[in-house]
């Protein structure tokens, strides 16, 4: 569910074995990279997750009890 914690570990774990995916030899690279997943995280994230909300999950739910049931148990 968590997909920037997933990278993170993929990273990690296979660090060494081809294409870095998170800048490590170059401070500034890694502090260009950390401010991009920022941003990511704050200003993309909050609108890309209530699209996805509106165009997929609400089709499956119905009345509106489902829908804040739904939000609910998938969000908190």
């Amino acid at each position: 569910i968590e997909s920037r914690a997933i990278c993170r570990y993929l990273e990690a774990k296979y660090k060494g074995r081809g294409t870095e995916l998170i800048p490590s030899q170059n401070v500034q690279s890694l502090g260009l990279f950390e401010q991009a997943a920022s941003i990511e995280t704050s200003y993309f994230d909050p609108f890309a997750s209530g699209i996805v909300f509106e165009r997929v999950f609400k089709k499956s739910v119905r009345h509106s009890s489902e829908v804040e049931e739904f939000i609910r148990g998938f969000f908190f």
